[in-house]
């Protein structure tokens, strides 16, 4: 009697077969350098401000950064100009204008998006037909309205430009 044993067929390399989404080596590679030159491409420009703006003026135009260093620039920015208070400003009005922006969108977001009410219909249409516009568009009338109200050369008319500009279109994206 005799006993036959089977040996394991050898199995022919097999080749891994990728799950959507997963890349090779090679793409794998080829989108990190690309993302690595994207960044210094978009990072060089502000890199050659900050460095141009450690020179002194006779230096300004030359590709050395290192010859002579200096934040007199700074100094005479704080010094001589009114920088702190015009930085104040921003910083204000965009915090008024986010602050605001956000709780006027969010709630009207979710005022759409929950409840049935009249006039929900025709909001919405204005919510969309109002992003249509560029804002190029509105520039006219706005300074226009802004000046019949006496808010030019005010903080609040440019509180209320901002809003007026990205409420429709975060109360949009708000609504989902």
């Amino acid at each position: 009697m005799t006993t036959a044993t089977d040996t394991p067929a050898r199995h022919a390399a097999v080749r891994k077969v990728r799950l959507r989404g997963e890349r090779s080596p090679l793409a794998s590679v080829a989108l990190h350098l690309t993302l690595i030159v994207a960044s210094v491409i978009a990072v060089f420009p502000v890199l050659w401000v900050l460095l141009t703006s450690l020179k002194p003026a006779k230096y300004a135009t030359t590709t050395d950064f290192f010859r002579e260093t200096t934040l007199v620039n700074y100094t005479n920015l704080i010094r001589d100009t009114e920088f702190l208070n015009w930085f104040a400003n921003s910083v204000i009005i965009s915090a008024l204008s986010t602050v605001i922006g956000v709780f006027v969108a969010a709630t009207t977001g979710y005022a759409v998006s929950r409840f049935r009410f009249p006039g929900k219909r025709g909001l919405m249409w204005t919510l969309l037909i109002t992003q249509m516009f560029p804002v190029a568009v509105l520039i006219v009338p706005i300074y226009n309205i802004m000046s019949t109200l006496g808010l030019l050369n005010q903080p609040t008319g440019l509180v209320i430009t901002y809003l007026t500009i990205s409420v429709p279109f975060c109360a949009w994206m708000m609504k989902g």
